[in-house]
Order: C-alpha cells, then structure tokens, then sequence
C-alpha cells in the first residue's frame, strides 16, 4: 500500500523534487554532511528552494518540504544509516530543521556473482593481467540502472586506476563500506584472484 509521499512522488512537483535529490553525486553530499554531524537535507536547500517557494500556499510549501525529508531518509535508510537527531538545524533552506544521520556498522563482503543494481550501487573489481604479468584490479561503481522515481539513467565511475589487487581489493572494500553498498562483486573469468586469497575481513567464499 502507497504512502502520501509515494503518491508526492509522481507529481510535478514531486519529480521536480526528485532530480535534484535522486542522483549519485548528491548521495556524496548526503555522506559529507552526515559526516560532519549536519542534517542531510541541507545539502539540497538552496536547489529546491525555488520549486518549494513558488508554490502558492503555505500547506503544499509544508507538504514538498515534508517530501524532501522523506525522499532523503529512503536514500539514507538504503545506504544502511540510521537517524541519531530528529532535529538538526539548517539553514538557507525552505525548511529549518532535518535529520542528522550516522552510517550504521556493517561487514562488506567479496561476493563471486554480479549483484542486482540497487541502491547506492554495485561495486565491481575487475581482475586481470597488466603489461608485466602481475594480476591486477580496477574498481569501478554502477549505480541504479534508472532513477526509481524520475527515470532518469544513471552512469558507470570509474573509481581508481589499475593496481595490484590487494591493494584494489582493499581500496575496493572501503569505499563500499564508505558508501553503504553491502558487497563487492569480484569480476574474474579467468580466476586470477582465487577466494583462498581473499582478505579475510571481505571473504565470501
């Protein structure tokens, strides 16, 4: 059964709403304010401001704020952060107060299968041989296919260069842990990087 923010959502206000806070690169700035304790709507206050302004009462300006909270907690809840303020202050924004949130501990796993694109994203490890015949890996992102409330598409990052594997296998599993993406999917045909060689803080064997 939809919520009323579900049924917000597919309004034009609504997707207007949602194309400014549903992207990758916005996801960083959701992490950055977390991080430094401030509420995460914060960092879309001035990009919605003149949506929420322009509407003509105070009930529908209330309303599309209310969404903006909504539509950034679902983010934050898929990202495995948990609310630690129900109130933090913000300001140049339409709305004044927001959730503080804090990324909840987790373990992320080495997994041999490709996840299903969701949420934050998929971390791949690709592992092959460079020029020198040392097995190497290339960490890339793919985030969510299309956007679940705009449709908009999203793309592919490369996140780091080549380097030997461990190393990119370390790396790999940081930024996932940083992001809140539950594992890393270790693209490797030619099993040049065996499980047995796993960290053993990522192994999922």
């Amino acid at each position: 059964m939809s919520n009323w923010f579900e049924d917000f959502a597919g309004t034009p206000v609504g997707l207007a709403l949602s194309e400014i806070i549903d992207t990758p690169e916005r996801y960083l700035d959701f992490l950055t304010m977390s991080e430094n304790r401030k509420p995460a709507v914060q960092a879309i206050g001035r990009e919605v401001a003149p949506i929420i302004n322009a509407l003509p009462t105070k009930q529908e300006r209330n309303a599309a704020s209310q969404f903006c909270g909504w539509r950034v907690g679902q983010i934050m809840r898929s990202a495995g952060y948990e609310i630690v303020q129900d109130r933090g202050r913000v300001s140049d924004s339409p709305f004044q107060t927001g959730a503080v949130w804090k990324q909840v501990g987790q373990d992320v796993r080495l997994v041999k299968a490709r996840p299903s694109v969701s949420g934050p994203g998929v971390v791949e490890l690709k592992v092959e041989l460079d020029n020198s015949g040392a097995v190497v890996g290339e960490r890339t992102v793919t985030m969510t296919a299309k956007s679940p409330v705009t449709g908009a598409v999203r793309r592919v990052h490369i996140i780091g260069g080549k380097m030997p594997i461990i190393d990119a296998c370390k790396e790999a599993l940081g930024y996932a842990k940083r992001m809140g993406i539950s594992s890393v999917w270790v693209d490797d045909p030619d099993r040049l990087f065996p499980s047995d060689q796993w960290p053993a803080f990522g192994d999922d064997k």
